[in-house]
């Protein structure tokens, strides 16, 4: 099963985020889901600038990862 969690930030009116999603915020998410990781464990492919849905790979041991979807979405939303 695939973890999913969702990210509210502020955006433009476009869906352009004012700032990339770093994996700080992801490892603060995950907190709060119980998961703990380090930022060096958060792989993402590539800059994270929009809303939408994402995955993001977890390494979670030399041979072991998982990945989880990312959901960005704007601050003032109730999805």
């Amino acid at each position: 099963k695939t973890l999913k969690v969702t990210l509210k930030r502020k955006m433009h009116d476009d869906g352009k985020l004012y700032a990339s999603v770093n994996p700080g915020e992801i490892v603060d998410l995950l907190a709060a889901e119980g998961v703990s990781v380090s930022k060096s464990q958060i792989k993402m492919t590539k800059a994270i600038k929009e809303k939408g849905s994402f995955d993001v790979t977890v390494k979670l041991s030399s041979k072991l990862q998982s990945t989880l979807q990312l959901k960005v979405i704007p601050e003032h939303s109730n999805a």
